[in-house]
């Protein structure tokens, strides 16, 4: 997508670019990824989710939100969706909890895996610390 259509957008607009109404046809398939960009904007409270990832106003944007998003880790962390403004280009999450772009080849961000549940996958116990991990079902 965009920088436009990433960064400088709302977790709605992401989304319809990454899998939804207007994705480009290019897909990858496996267990386990990185996140994509609209999850993190989803992650956080709905109170952001018009906000988009990245103003020069701080307030304005998903930096506001980095008490109430719980991907939110504090580092600079790559992003699955690849930027198609710049042919080295993929999206990322700074360190402040902002949503920038930068050169793959050239910036050493961490790599977080995730993987997505289907939906009959259900809560078994646990408190998610960890000591007591979530037990699914």
């Amino acid at each position: 997508m965009t920088w436009a259509n990433g960064a400088q957008s709302n977790a709605k607009t992401a989304y319809d670019y990454e899998v939804g109404a207007n994705k480009i046809d290019k897909t990858y398939e496996a267990k386990i990824g990185l996140m994509y960009l609209s999850e993190y904007y989803y992650s956080a409270s709905p109170l952001h989710w018009a906000k988009p990832g990245y103003n020069s106003d701080a307030t304005k944007d998903y930096r506001s939100a980095v008490n109430d998003n719980w991907m939110y880790m504090g580092h600079y962390e790559w992003i699955i969706s690849p930027s198609t403004d710049n042919t080295y280009g993929g999206f990322c999450v700074y360190t402040y909890g902002y949503v920038f772009s930068g050169n793959v080849y050239n910036n050493y961000n961490v790599v977080r895996p995730v993987f997505n549940l289907i939906l009959s996958v259900e809560l078994a116990g646990g408190s998610g610390s960890m000591t007591d991990p979530y037990r699914i079902s």
